[in-house]
């Protein structure tokens, strides 16, 4: 049986902590725009762009219910670059 190296293990914890936090964020979206954002990158850095773009796609759902256009714009505008291969 193979053991998971730390990569795997901290984009484990990394997945939990987002599911807990989407919860969160769905009661109460303050701060969606900075949370997401955050994830996003901690997503990006275990080269997870997939997780990391959902995390953004999922932000600006929130941001386009409360009405935050421009902030929902850039964060699809972040998912897409990080879908085609250019994450920042």
């Amino acid at each position: 049986m193979l053991k998971p190296d730390d990569t795997t293990l901290e984009w484990e914890q990394l997945k939990d902590k987002w599911a807990l936090t989407k919860c969160r964020l769905r009661r109460a979206p303050l701060c969606a725009e900075s949370t997401v954002s955050s994830f996003s990158q901690s997503f990006t850095s275990l080269e997870r762009y997939r997780d990391a773009a959902d995390v953004l796609v999922f932000g600006a759902k929130l941001l386009e219910q409360q009405e935050e256009h421009r902030a929902a714009l850039l964060l699809m505008k972040r998912a897409c670059n990080l879908l085609i291969g250019r994450p920042q």
